[in-house]
């Protein structure tokens, strides 16, 4: 299984576990809008259609994790440059930083309540190369919860969503034409190398490099 792409972290995001489990919040609107009311009296249609406005306006904007990581991508207030990486290791070091200094909660019995910070490293490791979303979400000490993701961009799960950082008219095909060689004379925005990663390997997406 092979994926070309960059990587974008979102979080850490520490909230009470209501705020967490209310999923009606975490899920974006429907692409087809509600029927709107046939009449002032159509008390349930106008609630649906209020509900469906607020649902819009707030998906996007929150912090909130989404049920699927891959909704990360419709939230493009939340992306930035400083977290967008096209390597595996500059992530997986944001994601431990807030891991670490966000423990997680400890056992009364003294029993490990969560997989090791060894096992989540190396599964990331493992998996974010080929396009695999990664997902760290535990109860800390205080008793809220912690939220750390990293997104693929493109996204295997929903590869129609376009990178948040990339203009409006830039979607999918656009990361595709970027394999195509570019016309003569013309110089390519960025460019990759052979093994399909962004030349700089480590530098933040989108951010020129500084000269010697």
């Amino acid at each position: 299984m092979t994926w070309t792409g960059h990587f974008h972290a979102y979080g850490p995001w520490i909230g009470s576990p209501d705020s967490y489990h209310r999923e009606g919040d975490r899920r974006p609107p429907h692409p087809d809008p509600p029927e709107p009311p046939a009449s002032d009296e159509d008390k349930t249609a106008i609630r649906i259609l209020q509900r469906y406005r607020e649902v819009a306006a707030e998906f996007p904007a929150s912090n909130l994790p989404p049920m699927m990581s891959g909704y990360w991508l419709l939230k493009r207030k939340q992306a930035s440059h400083e977290r967008t990486w096209t390597d595996t290791t500059a992530p997986l070091d944001w994601m431990t930083k807030h891991f670490l200094d966000n423990p997680p909660m400890e056992r009364d019995d003294g029993q490990q309540a969560y997989a090791s910070l060894e096992t989540k490293r190396e599964y990331a490791l493992e998996v974010l190369p080929v396009g695999v979303d990664v997902s760290w979400v535990y109860y800390n000490r205080s008793g809220s919860i912690v939220s750390l993701n990293v997104v693929c961009c493109p996204n295997r799960h929903h590869p129609d969503l376009t990178c948040p950082l990339a203009r409006p008219a830039v979607t999918r095909r656009a990361f595709e034409a970027q394999d195509r060689p570019s016309p003569q004379g013309s110089v390519p925005r960025q460019t990759r190398t052979r093994r399909g990663r962004w030349a700089g390997r480590g530098r933040a997406w989108g951010r020129p490099a500084r000269g010697p």
